[in-house]
């Protein structure tokens, strides 16, 4: 199960009661500290009677343990966190999206704190029963709940992210990873995995991480304006400065609830004409800026904006005169947009990154998914 310490998955790793088993995967550093469901043999293989995958195919390797990923570890962490079995093409998926390169999953370990969460798309939300509404990050609905503690015992024990030793957090997010859904039927645009280039009709997931994120704060109107200006506002909040200092390999996620999206929409707006408009009026004061840089960061001389753009560390745009504001997002490529959240308020989150951007994978389902899905809904 873990390639650390066992030369073969299938091996027997200890036998006990319940609470021996988990006091033993908590003592070798198995567990996210909370109890755990014993990966018994025949429920690890129940689990992997949902993909059309070899046990041991490689779906990627994750830094920065740099291990393998196969269904037969994916599955071990799936039982462990509480998954029901149909929920493991949603975990293949979600790995293949942290495997690969443009995600850097080997930054999650900076001491600024980084959690990674999922955003599914597409029919199979319907029958897993994916929360996509109100108290969407909230504990409570099973699949997102179990899912996201599967994925956070995979960056555990597959990838090699433990605290305190590999991940760095200097205080961190309360939990682990998490997962939701996009509320397409109340959506005014595509769903976000159409935006990807995928069919309506296959399902998706989106990996993505969070380093710091804003309040869910209100916009109100029935017209774009208020809620994009407050958008632009509040994107300004979610950065920290040195965020300048990433470039392209961020990402900014933009969370909208239903009732904001369908004004913004019904004044002619696409979700491309949103990040363009976000790239142009989301800016902060340039002396700001240049005043958390002198006490962020402890140099003989200070960093500047201007200084960052002399040194090709900035753009051109952001090099403004003292007293004016300067842009803080270098291209609309940047941003994603998700519709979800309450149907019935008028709040708005946003999620931003430095490290990483994010990255969507088709759910790949196994052979007779729906008859297999019928007895056990």
């Amino acid at each position: 199960m873990f390639e650390d310490t066992l030369k073969n998955p299938e091996e027997i790793v200890y036998r006990g009661s319940f609470d021996e088993v988990n006091d033993f995967f908590y003592r070798k550093g198995w567990t996210d500290g909370l109890t755990i469901i014993p990966p018994t043999r025949e429920a690890v293989e129940e689990m992997l009677n949902w993909t059309d995958l070899s046990p041991d195919e490689e779906i990627g390797i994750l830094p920065l343990a740099n291990r393998k990923a196969t269904p037969w570890n994916i599955a071990v962490n799936a039982v462990m966190a509480g998954c029901r079995p149909e929920y493991m093409p949603v975990l293949i998926a979600a790995v293949s999206a942290m495997a690969d390169p443009a995600f850097q999953l080997k930054d999650l370990g900076s001491t600024g704190c980084i959690k990674p969460f999922i955003v599914i798309n597409g029919p199979i939300i319907k029958p897993l029963d994916l929360n996509y509404g109100t108290a969407l990050l909230s504990l409570g609905r099973r699949a997102n709940a179990t899912i996201g503690r599967g994925l956070g015992l995979i960056v555990r024990n597959i990838a090699g992210f433990k605290e305190g030793i590999t991940w760095m957090g200097t205080f961190g997010w309360p939990g682990g990873a998490w997962v939701m859904a996009e509320d397409e039927n109340a959506s005014p645009w595509d769903p976000f995995h159409v935006d990807r280039g995928f069919d309506r009709n296959t399902s998706t997931v989106t990996a993505g991480m969070m380093m710091n994120a804003t309040h869910q704060f209100m916009t109100s109107g029935a017209q774009a304006q208020p809620h994009l200006t407050g958008i632009c506002h509040y994107m300004g909040r979610a950065f920290g400065v040195t965020s300048i200092l990433f470039g392209m390999s961020k990402t900014i996620s933009v969370f909208i609830s239903p009732p904001n999206a369908a004004a913004i929409a019904n004044d002619g707006y696409s979700k491309q004409d949103i990040k363009a408009y976000i790239v142009k009026h989301a800016t902060l004061p340039v002396d700001e800026v240049n005043t958390e840089f002198a006490y962020t960061e402890e140099r003989v001389v200070p960093w500047t904006v201007h200084n960052l753009v002399e040194e090709g560390r900035a753009p051109k745009a952001f090099d403004v005169a003292p007293g004016e504001r300067m842009p803080i997002i270098e291209s609309p490529e940047l941003i994603d947009i998700f519709v979800c959240g309450s149907r019935q308020r008028n709040r708005n989150l946003i999620f931003r990154n430095s490290y990483a951007r994010s990255v969507t994978r088709e759910i790949k389902l196994p052979a007779n998914w729906e008859t297999r899905l019928a007895p056990s809904a």
